[in-house]
């Protein structure tokens, strides 16, 4: 039939040949689609399946939390009436401060675990980010001055605007700060908090700061909960961050090089329902 095509017909067996390509190559881009699309489906599924498991340990650590919280205040109370019959100076005293010590972050832990399993809604207003900040920054001042560390602020004017909750945000930069305090040698650290607008309109907050680095085996674990390489973290800041970031639409990400320092920034929507 291509061979009659061709020598009686030699325009149509032209035309029929171009279409015969133009099928094939339309055909290739459908399979191709149609695996990316699959692909993309199983990937939603996993992604959904672990939000269900995440939902439903979520529920029972918020479960947990209330249980410990309750009998811990109580231990709190008795701890610190303790300690004021108790003279200073003496071993009795000094195990008591460390048991108080160790109260302390368990409260932490069970209050992190909270916020970090509870239904986020962020309470939408006009939001100044170097506002946001500024108040962050007075709330890190004890970790900073512990750490002898030096911060630039950058803010880009005029100022930026995003839809937000102001107390969130102060949290994600409060905790963004303290973690740089902590990564930083004593006396020679240095902190730049970066206040942004990118072409897009969005606001974009920056945390950069020349301490000991993550290592790139770590880069991939960093916003899981509970993983923390520094003592005495929860190893639930940077989840909690990622929850709050992710409740107002936007996104969080982390590069880092080590011995050399890190940066973390995060961008929200200039515009209230902006994906």
């Amino acid at each position: 039939m291509t061979e009659i095509l061709k020598d009686d017909f030699p325009e149509l067996f032209e035309a029929w040949n171009r279409q015969a390509e133009v099928l094939s190559d339309t055909n290739a881009r459908l399979l191709s689609q149609v695996a990316s699309l699959k692909a993309e489906l199983a990937q939603k599924s996993r992604q959904l399946a672990r939000k269900k498991r995440l939902a439903l340990l979520g529920e029972m650590a918020a479960g947990v939390a209330h249980e410990i919280r309750n009998p811990l205040g109580g231990i709190q109370l008795y701890a610190d009436l303790l300690g004021r019959s108790m003279p200073e100076g003496t071993p009795e005293r000094d195990l008591l401060a460390r048991l108080q010590g160790g109260i302390r972050h368990l409260d932490r832990i069970v209050g992190d675990l909270l916020l970090y399993t509870k239904d986020l809604e962020p309470a939408l207003a006009d939001c100044r980010l170097d506002q946001v900040v500024e108040e962050a920054l007075s709330y890190a001042r004890p970790a900073l001055e512990s750490a002898g560390a030096t911060v630039e602020r950058r803010f880009e004017q005029p100022p930026v605007r995003v839809p937000a909750d102001p107390s969130l945000l102060c949290r994600v930069v409060l905790n963004l700060i303290t973690n740089a305090a902590a990564a930083v040698e004593k006396d020679s650290g240095r902190i730049e908090v970066r206040v942004e607008r990118t072409p897009a309109g969005d606001g974009r907050i920056a945390v950069a700061d020349n301490g000991s680095g993550i290592a790139p085996e770590d880069l991939e674990r960093i916003f899981h909960p509970f993983f923390s390489k520094r003592p005495g973290g929860t190893g639930l800041g940077l989840s909690i961050c990622h929850r709050i970031v992710d409740a107002h639409r936007g996104a969080i990400d982390v590069e880092s090089t080590p011995g050399k320092g890190t940066t973390v920034r995060f961008e929200l929507p200039g515009r209230a329902g902006d994906a």
